[in-house]
């Protein structure tokens, strides 16, 4: 990874706002699944407590694969409590709006060898305000930061900090991204999501994009690319687990073929971390190709391990192909 090494970055470059979570995760058995309240009783079950959360998620690995702990800063709101205190020392560089009247939000993940279940309360992360992304000591880090990311759960919370967000970096000619994250947010929230496209640089998103099981996910990402205004790099990004990856850009369509793991150790922010690697190969002045592969990379090696921590090194080379182009138009 050369081209890291010679590409000089200034701490705070990313920017994320979004919802700190404490992951509590265990392996479970089919079993406890269907023996739920009596095992909770009874049972005796080694709990890893990880902070989490999608934007958190996809910053840590804009860290890992940059290797720079300070490159990002997150924003949001935690409760004044252990769970809160766990986040402050896993985190670096976080700017954590504190609340009494609330828990640190927490996510109970139960994995099995097939699948995961997931439990979330969001407690303080939905007591965020906009008084606090104003505040001059926190606005310096907006205004040094070159590229914004928020994911789209984000806009239910706190609607005025995300457009204020996307106005700045709109007129200071800084990266906005925008990960459309859950069904429920394209059709509860559908009218702000489309008054944000025009400030959008990167648009991601997955199944969730579609109006029925029955629709060709590839003219819809046309038709929202060209709903991107803000400039003329503009691009839809959808993912759909193992399937093939599309990219639409004003340059056409792409789709890229996945490449398959062999075995898979857990889903949990595989997602965050696509987007995580998209962006960071970005700031290196990657092409979109380039980002794809290395947003794949990432996926790939959160997929190998529980959760979306990296405790390994990365050893990516863009010699190594994790997609192929397979279409274009």
């Amino acid at each position: 990874m050369a081209s890291i090494v010679n590409t000089q970055l200034s701490d705070g470059t990313f920017f994320g706002l979004g919802h700190p979570m404490l992951d509590v995760s265990t392996h479970v058995s089919n079993e406890f699944l269907q023996r739920l309240k009596e095992i909770f009783t009874n049972g005796n079950y080694h709990l890893n407590y990880n902070a989490g959360g999608s934007t958190q998620n996809t910053l840590r690995t804009i860290n890992w694969l940059l290797d720079r702990p300070n490159i990002t800063v997150c924003m949001g709101c935690i409760g004044n409590d252990e769970s809160g205190k766990i986040l402050e020392e896993q985190m670096e560089n976080c700017l954590y709006q504190k609340t009494s009247d609330s828990p640190t939000a927490t996510c109970l993940i139960l994995i099995t060898e097939q699948a995961r279940s997931m439990i979330t309360d969001l407690g303080a992360a939905n007591r965020f305000t906009i008084d606090y992304l104003n505040k001059s000591e926190n606005w310096l880090y907006v205004e040094r930061a070159k590229l914004f990311y928020i994911p789209g759960y984000f806009v239910r919370t706190c609607p005025e900090a995300v457009f204020k967000l996307a106005r700045h970096a709109a007129n200071t000619k800084k990266i906005f991204a925008l990960n459309l994250s859950a069904e429920y947010i394209c059709q509860k929230f559908g009218d702000i999501l489309m008054q944000l496209l025009p400030f959008i640089d990167f648009l991601f998103g997955n199944e969730q994009m579609k109006n029925n099981t029955n629709d060709d996910i590839l003219p819809i990402a046309r038709e929202l690319q060209k709903l991107l205004i803000k400039n003329t790099k503009t691009c839809v990004i959808v993912t759909h687990g193992a399937d093939p990856i599309i990219l639409a850009s004003n340059h056409g369509v792409k789709v890229f073929a996945v490449k398959r793991l062999s075995k898979i150790v857990d889903t949990i922010g595989c997602g965050d971390a696509f987007v995580g690697g998209f962006l960071a190969y970005w700031s290196l002045d990657g092409s979109i190709d380039e980002c794809i592969n290395a947003a794949c990379y990432c996926a790939y090696e959160c997929l190998s391990q529980t959760e979306c921590q990296f405790t390994n090194k990365p050893l990516f080379n863009q010699t190594e192909r994790f997609c192929e182009l397979e279409d274009s138009c």
